[in-house]
């Protein structure tokens, strides 16, 4: 018996089910609990997850809407919101989604690499160079060093292309080598 009005237990038990696969099961949890609530965030927001999983995007999108409009624009759920708008073929959504991340939180990684990928996607190859060069920075300042050596990888992969990225290639290598001569 799950006490309806303990959010903790909610999200707890609805994590339990997604990790079984009971999707259906863990929104209607969710559901009951937002009749009570109707303003948490982090429900709807659990509920766009849910819906990615099952490939519902146009629920996913709604969902992580309302969790972005209830949460002062919570760069995970804009982040969130520029996936599923790209998964969804809403490239300009997703843009703006990434953008309204990048004002809340300007290094935020996820944002810029994605918009990268976007741009690069559109070929707008100075943007996507841009992009891609500041995700590896903040990748860097964040000890993610597998999404540094990935955003190399993309950053080389123009290079290749005959895109004019040598100067962040050559900088972000230099960067990523002087902390592997830190640590040995």
């Amino acid at each position: 018996n799950i006490n309806p009005n303990d959010k903790e237990i909610i999200l707890n038990f609805a994590n339990y089910l997604i990790e079984i696969g009971d999707y259906t099961y863990a929104i209607a949890n969710l559901d009951n609990y937002l009749q009570i609530d109707k303003d948490d965030p982090a429900i709807y927001f659990l509920k766009g997850r849910i819906y990615i999983k099952m490939e519902n995007l146009k629920l996913a999108e709604k969902s992580i809407i309302l969790a972005a409009a209830k949460s002062d624009k919570n760069p995970k759920y804009l982040n969130s919101l520029g996936y599923v708008n790209s998964k969804l073929g809403n490239i300009d959504k997703a843009i703006a989604a990434y953008t309204m991340t990048l004002k809340k939180d300007s290094k935020n990684s996820y944002a810029l690499y994605n918009l990268g990928v976007i741009h690069f996607n559109l070929n707008e190859n100075e943007k996507a160079v841009s992009f891609f060069y500041k995700s590896g920075l903040s990748y860097l300042k964040e000890k993610r060093y597998d999404k540094v050596g990935k955003t190399i990888n993309d950053l080389n992969e123009l290079v290749n292309l005959g895109i004019n990225a040598n100067q962040e290639l050559n900088d972000l290598t230099n960067k990523l080598q002087d902390v592997v001569k830190e640590n040995v």
